[in-house]
């Protein structure tokens, strides 16, 4: 049934278990409808984290179509009526997402240079004249940008309500009427950011506080990252071996985009365990059967005790080959993880709006805010497969006091 909803008008709606009813016009429902969107269902949006919590497989789909509605919502507060200004913002953050990997960001790739290149290659003729408007957005060079890539976003705000729901953790519960009731865009300079009415300090502090919370507890678990590294060290290998084409050759063919996807790498993983090639068979036997590699070293940013040989190794990247030589460890059993997006990343650019004029908010709230920007917790780790655990370990210690 077609109803309108100024200025839109919208053809279905959809029930989602964090927002409710999300209700969708009908070029949005032709971008769902598209494979490169509904491998989105088959893509988890915590990657390997349902490994540690069970509830945490829900997908890149839903929390697509979430932050469509979020930035929605944001969007009218801030005063868009123009039909063809929503309707672009919609599908751009519909659409945010649809470059991911296989996990997420658990396997390395720019995923806003992918989705851009299947927006220009694949989707034009389905998004029609809001095809090069939707790119604009995602570039971060349009009016409504902000709305969808900036400190406090459709995006950030639906994945923390959704990853907190399904994790089951209790962080991520934000006062989100409050934020997008307080939302504005406003032009600085020569770039249009957000920025926020007073009265909205506090509930901006308790989300990123919140976020920061879920960084350290949920995205940062150092099982959860374990799992990750492994499943990077596997995926390296698979290409190194040829059982995996490269990202850019499955870009060629949108149908082999399409189908790759977890349950596509997880298969190959399975077929891994039974085949001949015991170095991938090894190491996928590990995350199949769930068996999470050891923590053995981790380094924090502004740590001063960084500065061990240990250290200088993992900065010159050469960690693995450097410990298998003096540890007497297979190098491909030696993984690292590098935490690469920080919880807050310039929360100098979020401006409260006062008497007309933009007053940055780690300002009237700088003691909390810049202890946590300070901590800037993005770790990077060292792990070895289980079975190599004592060995490395009495090695790792007798280095550390040489």
């Amino acid at each position: 049934m077609t109803r309108r909803v100024p200025p839109l008008t919208f053809e279905k709606e959809i029930y989602d278990e964090v927002h409710g009813f999300i209700d969708v016009t009908p070029i949005e429902l032709l971008a769902i409808s598209d494979c490169i969107f509904q491998r989105l269902r088959r893509i988890k949006q915590l990657g390997p984290a349902d490994l540690v919590f069970p509830g945490a497989t829900h997908t890149r789909f839903s929390h697509s179509i979430g932050t469509m509605h979020v930035a929605s919502l944001m969007a009218l507060n801030t005063g868009v009526v123009d039909e063809a200004d929503l309707q672009a913002l919609r599908l751009a953050a519909l659409l945010h997402d649809i470059g991911h990997m296989p996990f997420s960001h658990t396997l390395s790739v720019n995923h806003e240079e992918v989705t851009v290149f299947l927006i220009e290659n694949f989707l034009k003729e389905k998004l029609g004249d809001f095809a090069d408007r939707v790119v604009e957005i995602l570039r971060g060079k349009d009016k409504l940008s902000p709305l969808v890539c900036s400190e406090v976003d459709s995006d950030r705000i639906d994945y923390m309500l959704r990853d907190a729901l399904h994790t089951g953790v209790a962080y991520g519960k934000i006062d989100v009427g409050r934020v997008i009731r307080s939302v504005r865009l406003v032009k600085s300079g020569a770039k249009w950011i957000v920025a926020f009415a007073r009265g909205s300090e506090t509930a901006l502090e308790s989300l990123l506080i919140s976020r920061f919370q879920l960084f350290k507890t949920v995205y940062y678990h150092k099982t959860v990252s374990g799992f990750e590294a492994l499943l990077q060290r596997i995926y390296k290998v698979m290409l190194e071996e040829g059982l995996v084409d490269p990202p850019k050759e499955i870009l060629r063919d949108k149908l082999s985009w399409c189908l790759f996807d977890d349950v596509s790498l997880l298969s190959m993983l399975k077929d891994s365990m039974r085949s001949n090639n015991e170095k991938v068979g090894y190491l996928s036997r590990q995350f199949i059967e769930r068996i999470p590699p050891k923590l053995i070293l981790e380094y924090l940013p502004g740590n001063d005790e960084q500065s061990s040989e240990i250290f200088e190794h993992l900065v010159k990247h050469d960690l693995e080959e450097y410990l298998s030589s003096k540890c007497g460890v297979p190098e491909q059993y030696i993984l690292v993880y590098e935490g690469k997006v920080s919880p807050l990343k310039d929360p100098s650019q979020l401006y409260i709006i006062d008497n007309g004029n933009l007053i940055p908010l780690i300002s009237s709230r700088k003691t909390l805010l810049r202890s946590i920007v300070s901590e800037g917790y993005a770790p990077t780790r060292v792990y070895v497969i289980r079975e190599y655990w004592k060995r490395i370990s009495n090695c790792v210690a007798n280095l550390g006091t040489q």
